[in-house]
């Protein structure tokens, strides 16, 4: 009889889909892993405890999961899902937005919670999307820079202060202009630009940007719309700005990479008496160390690439 039960419970294992890894105890789980980590075969390890290799395989490989429910159809969000993933993205996965919405237009009755839970899963899958498909985007002589702060604390002196640093990165040199800001305001951050062009003698005929305030702003329901100033500020330069997408902060890898060169570079080991100093060694630095190094990407020194690029310019003189 005993021998009868074994062979009907192989036979049970052996035709048992991989799904059962989710239903067994994680006692089990972790007997399974305890015998491959003393060196037995998937197979042998299915033979001993009877059940599927497929099985076996799938608890090696993935966490103990407790059972979890499958999720629920008839939830008050089920006749608004379609919309929900469709406006999600419009409105940069803001859960308030979208509850507004809902709330507003469409009759819903529940809270801001469950849409909160709706979304979560959402802008994950957004964030996941979005690393699968980072790549490095290169960009041709003059078509575009990339802009972006960076923040650490330095002493001037004895004074203890935040610096704010301002970084403008050509995309095809590499060559970057670095400032020392006291903060990030609009008029300090068009001063930099300005600053920025005139080193260069002249600019690119795009520049990209992440979100800041001093660029763009939310709009409830819209996404976001331009800081007028900036706008303006825009056409009279001549150039096309435009913004990484919502959780896509990696299109802009090259001015980040240049955030952190210059704080690990630049910052160490110095010291400063005020910020006029910080800015003198700065441009000390650029010329004798950043524009002469061989950048780990391009694997020329970004002065030489300039010299491609400086042509391809828009001029800045006369504006």
């Amino acid at each position: 009889m005993d021998t009868q039960m074994n062979w009907n419970q192989r036979i049970m294992a052996a035709h048992a889909k991989p799904v059962e890894a989710m239903m067994l105890s994680k006692e089990r789980w972790e007997e399974v892993r305890q015998m491959s980590g003393q060196g037995l075969s998937v197979s042998e390890i299915s033979r001993q405890l009877e059940i599927d290799r497929k099985t076996v395989r799938k608890l090696l490989k993935e966490p103990w999961r407790a059972y979890a429910r499958p999720q629920r159809s008839d939830t008050l969000l089920a006749s608004h899902a379609a919309y929900l993933r469709e406006r999600a993205t419009q409105v940069d996965y803001s859960a308030r937005i979208l509850f507004q919405e809902l709330r507003r237009d469409r009759g819903f009755q529940g809270s801001y919670e469950t849409v909160k839970r709706f979304v979560v899963p959402l802008r994950q899958q957004a964030v996941k999307a979005a690393q699968l498909c980072q790549r490095r985007f290169e960009t041709g002589p003059g078509q575009q820079s990339q802009i972006d702060w960076g923040q650490t604390g330095i002493y001037l002196r004895s004074r203890p202060v935040v610096l704010h640093i301002f970084v403008l990165t050509l995309g095809y040199s590499r060559r970057g202009y670095y400032r020392a800001c006291a903060n990030e305001q609009l008029g300090l951050f068009l001063e930099s630009h300005e600053a920025a062009f005139d080193y260069f003698g002249g600019l690119t005929r795009e520049l990209l940007y992440d979100r800041p305030r001093t660029v763009c702003r939310p709009v409830p329901g819209k996404g976001w719309c331009w800081n007028d100033t900036f706008r303006e500020f825009a056409r009279h330069w001549g150039f096309e700005p435009r913004v990484c997408a919502p959780y896509r902060a990696q299109t802009k890898g090259k001015v980040e990479s240049g955030v952190k060169y210059v704080k690990r570079n630049f910052l160490p080991g110095r010291t400063f008496t005020d910020m006029v100093d910080v800015q003198e060694q700065m441009n000390e630095w650029m010329a004798t160390v950043a524009d002469v190094r061989i950048h780990g990407t391009t694997h020329q020194r970004p002065i030489d690439r300039f010299a491609a690029e400086a042509a391809a310019l828009m001029p800045s003189a006369g504006q």
